[in-house]
């Protein structure tokens, strides 16, 4: 194994483990008397700080969005702060209270964007959590 696998490797399993997890989740029946996803009308679960550790590519979402609004980047630890209540709440809290509604709207939009292409970047799952949902 060269240098460079060794080091792409752990990465792509903690991709493929997310994946894996997130798929797991998606499918598993609910409920004692359902047995197929067809019987599930609604299942919503914030996986976010719960089952899968996503706070870096948050972080690398939020300060992306900060740069492209021509803002200066938040520490890691201060993005964490900001974190409750949805995207757009977020979005608007590291602008601060003095951006404007339209400010808001092209940062909320960016940081979707970014985040959707990058939020299995560097997310896991929490240790334990694939072996206790039979990923």
């Amino acid at each position: 194994m060269t240098k460079e696998s060794a080091t792409e490797k752990p990465t792509t399993n903690k991709k493929v483990r997310a994946r894996c997890l997130l798929k797991h989740l998606a499918w598993r029946p609910v409920g004692p008397d359902s047995s197929r996803i067809e019987d599930v009308r609604v299942l919503v679960f914030d996986l976010d700080g719960t089952l899968i550790d996503s706070k870096l590519d948050l972080v690398l979402a939020v300060n992306a969005t900060l740069e492209y609004m021509g803002r200066p980047r938040l520490p890691n630890d201060d993005v964490g702060k900001y974190v409750g209540g949805g995207a757009a709440l977020l979005v608007r809290r590291v602008l601060g209270s003095d951006a404007t509604d339209e400010e808001a709207a092209t940062g909320l939009e960016h940081f979707l964007s970014y985040y959707r292409t990058h939020m299995l970047d560097n997310t896991v799952p929490y240790p334990g959590v694939c072996e206790a949902s039979s990923c």
